[in-house]
């Protein structure tokens, strides 16, 4: 037994073409406000959309979790996780109730997480909180959001629409623990690859999702990105 915390993710991006997608998505993200904050209880600086949402609910959200704690035997486990914008919630949430309420979370599970935080926030993420397995599924592209430099070179040769305004973005950074679900739908944990096979197999991310990109294969990326789709099944059948 144990309490498991869940954020919900944000609403569909919208189908009907590629030039409707890009421009939805273009919308999602500067309505997401990429700028970086500080926010208290968590270190660096973090993504100003992601951690407005979760302090707009952070009160009703300690109340329940203590009140809940407080029904169940003592030590018993936390877990947190959620889904797209929910998993990057979760990301900042286990922080702060650790800095904040002396909570520390048992495991933290969050699947398709767009980048949280800094580089600075992500060091001191790996650092406090190492029970954390993050989960990005074949070409999904959110959790490549906001963009790389790297990435953000691939959006900006996309023909349907103009990312131009998001040259001024800060720099952002994911914890070190992905666990990616491949195209045949194994699980490879980043956290024990070399180096170089780490690096290369992040190449092979960024060209197999802009391969679709530049194709118009909008389905098979929100097929990617759905909770229902690889989110579900891999983990379920993975052997560890």
């Amino acid at each position: 037994a144990g309490l498991i915390v869940a954020f919900r993710g944000t609403l569909p991006l919208a189908l009907s073409k590629p030039s409707t997608f890009f421009q939805s998505l273009l919308d999602w993200l500067t309505d997401a406000e990429m700028a970086q904050i500080e926010v208290p209880g968590i270190p660096g600086k973090v993504h100003q959309g992601f951690a407005k949402a979760l302090l707009d609910l952070w009160e009703p959200l300690t109340v329940a979790i203590t009140r809940q704690l407080g029904q169940l035997a003592s030590g018993q486990d936390v877990f947190v996780t959620g889904h797209s914008k929910g998993a990057s919630m979760a990301t900042l949430a286990a922080v702060r109730l650790l800095n904040l309420e002396g909570i520390r979370a048992s495991g933290v599970f969050p699947f398709a997480p767009a980048r949280a935080g800094d580089p600075d926030f992500a060091s001191a993420y790996d650092e406090g909180l190492p029970g954390t397995w993050w989960f990005a599924n074949r070409d999904d592209i959110v959790p490549h959001l906001p963009p790389s430099e790297e990435f953000f070179k691939i959006l900006e040769s996309l023909p349907e629409t103009t990312f131009k305004g998001l040259k001024a973005l800060p720099e952002y950074e994911h914890t070190k623990t992905l666990q990616f679900i491949q195209w045949d739908g194994k699980i490879i944990d980043f956290g024990k690859l070399s180096r170089l096979a780490a690096l290369e197999l992040q190449a092979r991310r960024i060209e197999h999702l802009a391969a679709k990109l530049l194709t118009g294969k909008v389905g098979e990326i929100l097929g990617d990105h759905a909770c229902e789709g690889g989110y579900m099944t891999a983990p379920c059948g993975a052997e560890d």
